[in-house]
């Protein structure tokens, strides 16, 4: 294990701090209009003396810049000149963090060891053993055919750069040994706008996500795919199949979903046209890529009998192209593809004459894009819809407004639902009349929804929309809404046709708590339970962990989670349902974040893990699946962690927690939510978290189309804010209290209450534990409460301490429980790119919090100035995230 930490460390100080070292160099000599050479020198003066003052002298940001102004007043003689200094500075800064990204990205595989832990290579090493069988049981086999990784792309507003800077970093990673070709890309670096001008539409986003598929998912998915299909023939396969080993098996084993253009949760900019259009935008992309591959197998394949046939097959995928673009299909056509099974068709035919007639020459060439249709379709990635159950509720009430619905108990409003959902339809029935005076954007919007998913499923092919997300679910009641508008509001279809998966959403404590009696309601419900045999009685839940942190914090959320995934797995066996959890994830531990691996492995034995879905958020995309090295090493990761425990059961009877360890874990959460909720209900934390944070500064983002409160009200509420500007703002003050906040005062008092002992062993024996702490030292070793010493001199002092007494407290509890000397010795070359990383952005830190806390204390002479200061904030708070990969 040292051996392999060392090699780790190793590769990152020479391949990515060495490096970085020489091409900041060249990077000093990009030209940033107004800093000059000699102010470009006081730079790294200004570093050094500002990290002297923060950490020694004790002073505070305001105090830093205005010192170094005042020894370099002749530099800096206007007020003007200093804050574009300021702002030159970091413009410096976020293309300094770029140069990072892409040399640590282009070192990734000489960093993380494909071959280590958690690869796929490092799985058929383990068949290697004497101790395992060669070949597996048949049960083993068909699990692994069904077993599936499936990630979902979202639009959450934590991406910071363009398309253009995207490109950049992306040829940046491929150019790292080039020195003439590296130092152009770093001057059209220093041209390039990194901000957005206006506030992107939906569909815009849309097409910014659509860069990661285009340019990282399409070549690598069919990699990892490769190899999945490699390992299930070689080591799973009886005799007898292992002879067909030549053959493409039929199964697909990693999944891809999308967010941006469905999810309208909040949302009142996404609409039915733009879901339609993202829709569009997806089929056209993979058609546009396929046919660019059947040009480059024309080129390869020029054998008689073969060369006109690819010809035959690359026109009708433009005639299906073209008619994509107008949204035509034509039944039957010869000269187009009704679906991609189609277009598979055909490809394997190709592959049959390969084979038998030309030596399966050129034919992994041809099999790639075999892969690739199998994995993508006509669709790339499948678009799910997602509202808030209050939507649904509402519109309901409106639909029914002349019955007495309404004024209906909850049991009574089931009924009232079940009976209409089991009638069949009058197609003779007319719509309800609703006046569109009063109807809500978001329910108008609903109705036209419901619509489209009608006309898209007449279209478009099954997987490209068939999941509909239903957020803050609270009872069965709100899938039945949700059923019921679609029955309503089909014209054609009847709801026996409804070919669409609902998703129930739990988020909160109290809902996520409730969660089991919530399902097993709905198992008991005669007009759900039809449609489950419909669904291949399977049922899919989303759990939330963003809202989960923010509701009941860190280690509470997880343990919530936790225990509603038991209650739900055995509810769902009881009635023999096949349950899939679909995690809702977002960068840091705060979001449920951190190592991926480490949290699904962690998973108890009881907790069935059918598949693995989660959601992979804003610059977690780019940092975990941005290039083609990372993206496959993460699907291998997430692949494995789930698959594991399956063909190894009996290496992996120690992940079950016991009850024991229950117990004590149910303890662990209950004093930190108490902890957390003494913060949280605090009278001064409403207030610290609007005027002492750069939380308001999160609206004005030029990042996404989504408001960042649910509903735009004058006073603030958690309810009512969003996580991801919840999370950012305490990242944004260096307090990332969601990831480790309670968990030191409830190992404290255990360690006093039953001996530190007891914890140690809970840290050696339950990789759960274990995986709740790994994360927890990440959220610490982000956090520094020096930026924000200033607040301890004004009245948001009690909220300080309290902060930093839980941070002081954690980090030593956690040390104890660990016996490590300090944090996250383990993960050596992570914990180095974290500081490395900080140092690069220490001086946006003092700048971003030194004009926070001059508008805090009121020291501007006029609007103007404000707004100067302002502005440094909103130029400051993205280089921040970017430069953390996973803060928000």
């Amino acid at each position: 294990m040292k051996e392999k930490k060392d090699s780790e460390l190793a590769a990152f100080k020479e391949l990515v701090e060495l490096k970085y070292r020489l091409y900041n160099g060249l990077l000093l000599d990009i030209p940033i209009r107004g800093l000059d050479k000699t102010k470009e020198s006081l730079l790294f003066f200004f570093q050094n003396r500002a990290s002297d003052q923060l950490y020694q002298k004790k002073q505070s940001p305001l105090e830093i810049v205005e010192n170094f102004f005042q020894e370099f007043k002749v530099e800096f003689p206007t007020q003007s000149e200093k804050y574009d200094f300021l702002f030159k500075l970091l413009q410096l800064i976020e293309r300094q963090v770029v140069l990072f990204d892409a040399l640590e990205d282009s070192a990734f595989e000489k960093i993380n060891n494909f071959r280590n832990s958690g690869s796929i290579s490092y799985l058929e090493s383990q068949f290697a053993s004497p101790k395992t069988e060669k070949a597996l049981p048949q049960l083993c086999v068909e699990e692994l055919k069904e077993y599936k990784v499936r990630i979902v792309l979202t639009a959450h507003p934590t991406q910071f750069y363009t398309d253009q800077v995207l490109g950049i970093l992306f040829d940046l990673g491929k150019s790292v040994d080039q020195i003439g070709e590296i130092k152009d890309i770093l001057l059209q670096l220093g041209y390039t706008r990194f901000s957005l001008e206006e506030k992107p539409s939906p569909l815009e986003e849309a097409k910014s996500i659509t860069w990661y598929l285009k340019h990282v998912f399409y070549e690598t998915m069919p990699k990892v795919q490769r190899k999945i299909y490699q390992f299930y023939k070689e080591n799973l396969e009886s005799s007898s199949l292992r002879e067909q080993s030549q053959e493409i098996p039929n199964f697909v084993s990693l999944e891809l979903g999308f967010w941006p253009g469905g999810d309208r949760d909040g949302n009142p900019f996404v609409t039915s046209e733009t879901t339609l259009s993202v829709l569009q935008n997806l089929r056209a992309s993979i058609l546009e890529l396929y046919i660019k591959d059947l040009y480059k197998l024309q080129r390869r394949l020029t054998f008689p009998g073969l060369i006109n046939f690819l010809e035959k097959i690359c026109s009708k995928l433009k005639e299906t192209e073209r008619l994509s673009k107008l949204l035509e299909k034509k039944k039957n056509s010869e000269f187009s593809y009704q679906d991609s099974e189609e277009f598979l068709e055909d490809l394997f035919k190709a592959r049959e004459i390969l084979s038998d007639e030309y030596s399966a020459l050129f034919l992994a060439q041809l099999d790639n894009l075999i892969y690739k249709v199998k994995i993508f379709g006509f669709y790339f990635a499948s678009l799910d819809l997602r509202q808030d159950s209050s939507v649904h509720s509402s519109l309901t009430k409106k639909v029914l407004q002349k019955t007495d619905y309404s004024k209906l108990s909850y049991k009574e409003k089931v009924c009232y639902l079940q009976k209409k959902l089991l009638e069949d339809k009058n197609t003779e029935e007319l719509e309800p009349e609703l006046e569109l005076g009063q109807l809500e954007i978001a329910e108008i919007d609903l109705i036209n929804l419901v619509r489209l998913f009608e006309r898209a499923q007449q279209f478009f092919e099954q997987k490209a929309l068939h999941r509909y997300v239903i957020s803050n679910t609270q009872n069965h009641l709100n899938l039945l809404e949700l059923f019921f508008l679609f029955h309503t509001f089909f014209k054609e279809l009847s709801i026996k046709e409804l070919n669409l998966d609902i998703i129930p959403l739990f988020e909160t404590i109290v809902d996520l708590e409730r969660a089991g009696d919530s399902l097993l309601a709905l198992y008991q419900d005669s007009f759900y339970r039809s449609y489950l045999k419909t669904r291949n009685d399977t049922q899919t839940i989303m759990l939330g962990f963003s809202d989960g942190t923010k509701d009941g914090g860190y280690v509470s959320a997880n343990w919530n989670i936790f225990k509603a995934k038991k209650a739900l797995t055995a509810v769902s066996q009881k009635h023999k349902i096949k349950v899939i959890f679909f995690d809702g994830r977002g960068g840091p531990p705060a979001r449920g974040g951190g190592d991926t691996y480490n949290f699904y492995s962690s998973l108890a034995e009881n907790l069935r893990q059918e598949e693995i879905h989660l959601t992979i958020q804003g610059q977690t995309i780019s940092s975990n699946y941005g290039t083609e090295n990372s993206a496959a090493y993460n699907f291998e990761q997430l692949f494995t962690a789930g698959i594991e425990k399956r063909l190894f059961k009996p290496s992996y009877s120690s992940v079950a927690v016991n009850q024991e360890q229950e117990l004590l874990l149910e303890e662990l959460s209950e004093i930190s939510q108490k902890k957390y909720e003494e913060l949280k209900t605090d009278s001064l934390f409403l207030e610290y978290l609007e005027k002492a944070t750069p939380l308001n500064y999160y609206s004005l983002l030029k990042i996404a189309s989504r408001p960042s409160k649910r509903k735009q009200q004058k006073k603030l509420s958690l309810s009512n804010l969003r996580a991801i500007p919840f999370v950012g703002s305490w990242t944004q003050m260096k307090q990332n209290i969601l990831g480790f906040y309670g968990l030191g005062t409830a190992l404290k008092s255990l360690s006093e209450k039953k001996g530190l002992k007891v914890l140690i062993d809970l840290y050696e024996k339950s990789l759960f534990f274990k995986a709740l702490i790994g994360n927890s030292m990440q959220s610490i070793c982000k956090s520094d409460l020096a930026f924000s010493a200033y607040l301890q001199k004004t009245r948001f002092r009690p909220i300080w301490d309290l902060i930093y007494q839980e941070i002081t407290l954690t980090e030593e509890l956690i040390l104890q429980v660990t016996r490590q000397k300090e944090l996250l010795t383990e993960k050596t070359a992570g914990k180095e790119s974290i500081l490395f990383r900080e140092k690069i952005v220490f001086l946006a830190g003092i700048i971003e919090h030194f004009a926070l806390q001059k508008i805090s204390q009121g020291k501007y002479i006029d609007n103007k100035e404000k707004e100067t200061l302002e502005k440094i904030i909103l130029k400051a708070m993205p280089i921040l995230v970017n430069a953390s990969r996973n803060s928000v």
